[in-house]
């Protein structure tokens, strides 16, 4: 043969040398269990804070939506307050109407009624202030004024009704005090 033919075959068994694992023993099952079992407890370590930081991100968001909605619910219902405010001024007006306007005058407490339902579905509630003790958180005084048979401190009359979404505050009830 000549040399040329010869050098191929030199490199096709370097090839090989390279290819055929270490001629070390290989590693029996007794071996490798540690190493897996370590190895899995490590997997399933990993799997399990995953899951709580999932957990934990499924709840703030949904904490945040329901605040992201209060929050909206709350500015749409602070925009319509002076149409509800001019409905109750209407109702009270309404009362004192007689002849041909009578039967639209009976319309306009029906429509207030369906103005407070809509804001009950809502959730939101009128704060009840008449004849309650002044609360600064709820209620805004615009007067105090001497009235007799009357606790001091206690509203005697609602000037603006004040409403509120669960625990916020969306508008105070403006109130006159007794001294």
């Amino acid at each position: 043969m000549s040399k040329k033919q010869e050098k191929p075959k030199q490199e096709e068994t370097k090839d090989e040398k390279k290819a055929l694992p270490d001629p070390e023993e290989p590693k029996t099952a007794e071996a490798t269990e540690p190493e897996n079992g370590a190895r899995i407890a490590e997997l399933e370590n990993r799997y399990l804070r995953l899951m709580a930081e999932y957990d934990n991100f499924r709840k703030r968001t949904q904490a945040e939506k329901s605040r992201l909605y209060k929050d909206a619910c709350a500015d749409v219902v602070a925009q319509l307050l002076p149409l509800i405010d001019s409905l109750d001024r209407s109702v009270e007006l309404a009362k004192t109407v007689t002849g041909e306007g009578r039967a639209f005058a009976d319309g306009i407490p029906l429509m207030a009624d369906q103005a407070l339902k809509i804001l009950e579905g809502l959730k939101v509630e009128k704060i009840d202030a008449l004849n309650q003790p002044f609360d600064p958180e709820l209620h805004h005084a615009l007067q105090q004024m001497e009235q007799e048979n009357t606790e001091s401190n206690t509203v005697i009359e609602v000037v603006q009704t004040g409403y509120r979404l669960g625990e916020r505050l969306i508008r105070p009830a403006l109130v006159i005090v007794s001294a």
